[in-house]
């Protein structure tokens, strides 16, 4: 009867006490395994929000592939392209904004994982063990703002100085400049050019690239105007260099930077510090990192056997630096000629000023170069007929890139599909197994309740019939 009242076939540990620790073990996978099944069901909701975002980008850059295309073509003029370069940039900005924005629970799901712990891919707890064979990673895809890989080697040695034409910035920079705006403290939009350079800081051999950003000339005053870094040459000049922030890179080619990079501009006497919204931790560098590192402490070495002293290189204006010590800069030349058996041409030289930029010229000779890299979303544009025909290969190249990462983020959503399909089984059989140990057949505990009811009441009838002999007889002896 406390069975049948109860449902249960285990009421207390007596009633079995084996099944009893079976049906807990049991009960307690189970919910394991429910919980699995929610981890599995977030997870499809990240890739399927990661998805549709890829899938906008993926428009976007059959977009900037078009306008690229367009503006290679030779019949259109400057006003023409600026006003496809217009729609260029602004679909550029929003490439950027949905790879910095699609998140899920705070997880940046489009940049990598930059900045956030767990690297480049969100490990999943499928299973109910801590085994290996219970996890799964996902990958996050890096189709965010500035995704890709830079050759170092291929980038310039030095920044384009003082006031130049917009021709001969693209020219110099080639596919490594791009355009945005900031705002100054008084609200005014002012344009800017940030271009990439690279170096290597004498005083630590650590690897550099600096950004060196250029400003408007109408923006700084005019011919004879001066900027933090140059002065204005013409009036018909287009841009002038207004300022450069170097940055750090490890061993691995990655920038040791944890945010946004900024610098101070000064636009005609309103003095603003503006981001250059450059998120360069995404970026790559490739190229002979160790033989840099080599060269460099033999650099040094050769510094302090000239100098007469130790600790760190003079970094601006070296050449004039070395003046100052009373050494030679032709003497300090020919000795690192003969330490690295290279020879460097006047004109080689002729523009440099500091170690980075020397150290450049001495890894060239010695082939520390490697093979050309990709150049990232955001350094093109389609203002010129050139920069155009580089912008579409970069385009291209991100598109495969994109459809790369969208077939493996496809692959991880069948995968987790076909987890989920077994999670469930397993929790259905899981909970079978614990219900035919833990609750009561009714049907069998009824008819087992009818047997013995039946025989209870069979019993009291024979009983009642037993008692009522005694009397029958008397009555008939009467």
């Amino acid at each position: 009867m406390e069975r049948l009242s109860s449902g249960m076939r285990i009421n207390r540990a007596s009633d079995d006490a084996v099944g009893l620790a079976i049906a807990d073990k049991l009960s307690n996978d189970k919910r394991l395994f429910g919980a699995a099944i929610r981890n599995v069901n977030d997870a499809i909701s990240l890739l399927n929000i990661a998805s549709d975002a890829q899938s906008n980008q993926s428009s976007i850059l059959s977009r900037l592939a078009e306008l690229a295309e367009q503006s290679a073509n030779g019949v259109y003029t400057t006003q023409q392209r600026n006003a496809l370069n217009a729609e260029y940039q602004k679909l550029l900005q929003e490439f950027g904004r949905i790879g910095s924005s699609t998140s899920f629970n705070g997880l940046n799901l489009l940049s990598g994982g930059r900045g956030q712990v767990g690297g480049n891919s969100i490990g999943l707890q499928v299973g109910i063990s801590g085994a290996n064979l219970s996890n799964l990673n996902v990958a996050i895809s890096d189709s965010g703002t500035l995704s890709g890989q830079v050759a170092f080697d291929q980038l310039r040695t030095a920044g384009l100085r003082g006031s130049m034409s917009e021709q001969s910035l693209n020219d110099y920079y080639g596919g490594n400049v791009f355009y945005t705006s900031i705002v100054d403290q008084t609200g005014v939009s002012r344009q800017i050019a940030v271009a990439i350079t690279r170096g290597m800081n004498g005083s630590t051999g650590q690897q550099e690239v600096s950004l060196q950003v250029y400003q408007r000339v109408s923006d700084t005053g005019g011919a004879g105007a001066s900027t933090a870094t140059d002065t204005v040459t013409s009036a018909s000049d287009t841009w002038v260099r207004g300022g450069q922030v170097a940055l750090a890179i490890d061993s691995a080619g990655k920038v040791l930077t944890t945010g946004l990079t900024s610098i101070g501009l000064s636009f005609a006497n309103q003095s603003i510090s503006g981001t250059t919204s450059l998120d360069l931790r995404a970026l790559q560098f490739s190229g002979a990192i160790e033989g840099y590192r080599v060269m460099t402490k033999n650099f040094m070495t050769i510094v302090e056997d000239q100098l007469g002293v130790s600790g760190p290189v003079p970094e601006d204006d070296f050449f004039n630096d070395l003046g100052a010590d009373s050494l030679d800069a032709t003497e300090f030349i020919m000795a690192v000629e003969e330490e690295f058996q290279i020879n460097i041409l006047d004109p080689e030289v002729a523009n440099v000023r500091t170690v980075g930029e020397f150290l450049a010229i001495v890894a060239l000779k010695l082939n520390y170069n490697s093979q050309p890299g990709q150049g990232v979303i955001d350094f093109t544009g389609v203002e010129s007929q050139s920069r155009a025909r580089n912008a579409l290969d970069v385009v291209r190249q991100r598109q495969a890139e994109l459809s790369t990462s969208q077939g493996v983020m496809g692959a991880s959503q069948s995968r987790l599909e076909a987890s989920l399909s077994v999670l469930g089984a397993s929790r259905e059989a899981y909970a079978g197994a614990e219900s035919r140990i833990r609750d009561l057949d009714v049907a069998q505990e009824t008819a087992r309740l009818v047997a013995a009811q039946t025989a209870q009441q069979a019993g009291a009838m024979i009983l009642a019939s037993a008692n009522s002999q005694p009397a029958l007889l008397l009555s008939l002896l009467r």
